[in-house]
Parts: C-alpha cells; structure tokens; sequence
C-alpha cells in the first residue's frame, strides 16, 4: 500500500509524464472523492506544471460526454487527468483532444483506495512489453473464439482490425489510457460475433452477484437475463434508445497482475485473469460502431483462442 500522494505522484510523474510548465486539466464530478483530485492537482504543481480543475455531473451514461466548455477546455491543455464516476475514454470529446495533441488518462470512478493499494501498485514500464505483445497478436489474428467455466461461448472475427494496447502510460502527443488498468483490447468485426457472455465478474455498477447471461447473435446483445433485479445494465441500454449500444464493441484481456475485482470498473477491467467485452461505441479502436454509450462487462478465467493457437486457459496466458 503507498500514500495517496504517491499514487497521485505516479499517475502524474510515470503514466502521464507530466512535465514542468506543461498545462493540466483534471476533470472530476461531486460524486468522487476530493481528496483524489486535490491530490492529483497537487502532483501536478510539485512537478512544476500548470493545473485546472473542472467539476462536471455525475450523471449519464458509461461513455458519455463532459459538458460542452469543459470539451472545449481538453483541447486546450497538454494532458487531461479524469477521475470522473462516468468514463470519458471513449468520449468524443476524448477523441478530439487526442486528436489536438492531447494526453489524456482516464481515472474512472476513481477512490482514494484506486490510488493507493492494488493495481496502482503494478510497475506499468516493466508491464508494458507484454501487454503490447498480446496487442500485436490480436492484430495478426483472423479468428477469435472465447470460453468460460461460467458458460461463456462466442466466435467473432477480428479480420482487418488491429489490437491495442492500455499500458497505463500516456507519454507521447494523442495518446489516451485508462489507469490502473492494464490490458490488450479490439474491436471485432460488427455482425460476427455470435453465441454466449455470461459476466460473473462486475460491470460499471458493481460486482455481480448474480451472472448475467447475454445471448449475442449477428454481433448484437438480443437477449439478457440474470444479474440482479432489476438490472442497471438493461436499464442503461434502454435508456440511451439506440440500437448501436447493445452492438459488440471490445474483446480485451486483463493483463495488471496487482489489480482486482473489487467494483471499480478502471482496476476490474485490468485484474490479470479476467477478460471483457463491452457494449456501444468503438470508433475510437477501429471500430465502426457508434453510440452513446460504452459498456464494459468482466468475466472470470477466460480461454481465448486466436485462429488454431491457444492464447489464454483459464485465465491464465499460455506462454
């Protein structure tokens, strides 16, 4: 475990490479903790850069979008620390500042403990080979197929898209990461994804309980039973009214051996041992879905397979 300001120290000095003089925008909602951004603030300043802080709202959907002046305002600073309740990596408004230049992180539903114990703890540099490794497979890859003991069974193409890869470092102009997260991820082909999720790890409203079972067929989630009741993951899908949020938009890997599932989706996603799918928009990964919403969903022990070479057995990486 280390103090909060070492956390924030390493989000600032390691992931985003702050560098003195430089202009930093740390977006936050009243839903976090002050403590997380006045600690980020305060990093920023020991390493001589300049700090903002915008206060946004809490609500709306995984993936959403800031308000219009605080859009504005990313593409007017060299990085942009979030540790906002609702993710902004997949925000357009995170595309266009990327875009401008800008590095930015993502610190989704960040608490004092996301900067103090766990995945925060992981060496991200000594990390960061592997994780590109898995990314650069994914991309030579035509055909996925995934399992789980939960029940999981689902083909998808990845022909013609290329992986990625969240290394929780963001050092040269444009990149965007999430962090504590660590994880090598892609957009399958829209339509070919068929067969059986089952989530038994956590979504962006908590740990699950309760399995989800979603039935994908042509690439789209067209059925979902279980999970608790009633389930906010139905109700957030329902709630945006477009088709394009129930699309498969991200195959990933979890790949921070110090992360956890612990219902914060920014350190779930990374737990080495997990994989996820999301749901919505993926235009910012090669995809060609958009929607108003991203929706990560994390499943326990994946076995993946990339055309005829196992990758992954029970959530353990094969060589």
């Amino acid at each position: 475990m280390i103090s909060i300001e070492e956390g924030a120290l390493k989000v600032v000095q390691t992931c985003a490479a702050v560098r003195p003089g430089e202009r930093v925008l740390v977006i936050t909602d009243k839903e976090r903790p002050e403590e997380v951004a006045r600690a980020l603030a305060e990093a920023v300043r020991r390493v001589g850069a300049e700090t903002t802080v915008a206060i946004i709202p809490a609500g709306g959907p995984p993936g959403g979008e800031p308000p219009a002046d605080v859009a504005v305002a990313m593409g007017e600073h060299d990085v942009v620390l979030a540790p906002t309740t609702r993710s902004m990596f997949h925000a357009d408004a995170t595309r266009a500042a990327a875009a401008r230049g800008v590095r930015v992180v993502s610190l989704t539903n960040c608490g004092i403990t996301t900067l103090t114990t766990g995945g925060i703890e992981a060496d991200f540099e000594a990390l960061e080979e592997r994780c590109l490794a898995i990314a650069a497979r994914l991309t030579a890859a035509r055909n996925l197929f995934v399992s789980s003991p939960a029940g999981t069974v689902l083909r998808a193409s990845l022909d013609g898209r290329s992986g990625l890869a969240n290394t929780a470092l963001c050092r040269r102009p444009g990149e965007v990461t999430g962090c504590p997260t660590i994880e090598a991820f892609i957009a399958p082909v829209e339509g070919s994804a068929e067969g059986t999720l089952v989530i038994d790890g956590s979504t962006p409203f908590g740990v699950l309980l309760t399995p989800i079972e979603i039935t994908v067929a042509g690439g789209v989630a067209t059925v979902i039973r279980g999970g608790p009741h009633p389930n906010p993951l139905v109700k957030a899908l329902d709630e945006t009214a477009h088709s394009g949020s129930r699309v498969i938009a991200e195959f990933a890997l979890g790949l921070n051996p110090l992360a956890r599932v612990v219902g914060n989706l920014i350190e779930d996603e990374g737990a080495y041992g997990t994989g996820h799918f999301a749901l919505g928009s993926n235009t910012n990964m090669g995809g060609l879905n958009w929607a108003p919403t991203h929706i990560d969903m994390i499943y326990m022990r994946p076995s993946v397979r990339l055309d005829d070479q196992l990758l992954m057995r029970d959530g353990e990486l094969v060589d």
